[in-house]
C-alpha cells in the first residue's frame, strides 16, 4: 500500500501513460479511465457512459462512413434559347462563366478547366460542365443538381453570359433571363413543376391492325 493510503493513483497513472504513448487500443485506454473513475468514487452514471463509449464510437464511425458513401440522387438538366429571337449569341468562355457566378454571388464556388461546382446560398448544390471550355454555348453545357431549384438559381446566373434560355429538367421547363429576384425565380420553378405533374400523359398509340390476333 502506498504510504499515503492511495495505492491505485500512481500505478494507474502510469499505466495509462503507458497505454497512451505505446499506441494501444484506445478500447483499453477507455477501460482503465473507467476503472480509475470508480476507485476514485465517481457516481456510476458518470462511469456507464464513460463504459459505453468504446462499443458505440466503432458503431457511430460506420454509420457516418456509410452515409458518406450513400449516393446524392443528382437531375441533369439542359438549356436552349427561348425564342428564334435568342437563338443566335457568340460564344464564351468558362472563365467568364465562373467571373459570372462570383458576380451573383450564387454560393461556394468550386472551379475546374472545364466548369464548375455551386454550393448554393438557399440551399442545394448544382454544377456545370462545356464541351467546349473555350466556345461555350448554351448547347455544350450538361448541367446537374439536387433539384430544379438548384439548376434554375446556376441559370439564372450564367445567365449573365449565356443569354436568356429555357430549362428543361425531365419535362419542368422554366424560362430564365437573369433578371428575376430569387423568390419569383423559384415561385416560377414550383408553378412548372405543378404544372408537369398536372399535365396528361400522352395517348398511348393503337397496335396496328393484325397484331391483336
Amino acid at each position: 500500500m502506498h504510504p499515503q493510503g492511495r495505492p491505485w493513483v500512481i500505478p494507474s497513472t502510469a499505466m495509462f501513460e503507458l497505454l497512451r504513448n505505446t499506441g494501444m487500443k484506445q478500447r483499453l485506454a477507455w477501460v482503465l479511465v473507467v476503472l480509475l473513475s470508480a476507485a476514485w468514487g465517481v457516481p456510476l452514471w458518470l462511469v456507464v457512459p464513460l463504459a459505453l463509449v468504446p462499443f458505440a464510437a466503432p458503431a457511430l464511425r460506420s454509420l457516418r462512413r456509410r452515409a458518406r458513401r450513400r449516393p446524392t440522387v443528382l437531375l441533369h438538366g439542359t438549356v436552349e434559347p427561348p425564342t428564334e429571337r435568342h437563338a443566335y449569341k457568340p460564344p464564351t468562355t468558362v472563365p467568364a462563366l465562373l467571373a459570372a457566378l462570383e458576380l451573383a454571388q450564387a454560393g461556394a464556388v468550386e472551379p475546374r478547366a472545364d466548369g464548375a461546382n455551386v454550393t448554393l446560398k438557399e440551399g442545394g448544390w448544382a454544377s456545370f460542365t462545356a464541351a467546349l471550355p473555350e466556345r461555350v454555348t448554351q448547347s455544350t453545357l450538361a448541367l446537374q443538381g439536387t433539384s430544379v431549384a438548384a439548376l434554375a438559381l446556376l441559370c439564372d446566373a450564367l445567365a449573365r453570359e449565356l443569354g436568356p434560355m429555357r430549362l428543361d429538367v425531365d419535362g419542368v421547363q422554366v424560362v430564365i433571363d437573369g433578371t428575376r429576384p430569387h423568390g419569383l425565380l423559384l415561385r416560377d420553378v414550383s408553378q412548372a413543376m405543378e404544372a408537369r405533374v398536372r399535365r396528361p400523359p400522352p395517348p398511348s398509340k393503337s397496335p396496328p391492325p393484325g397484331l391483336l390476333h
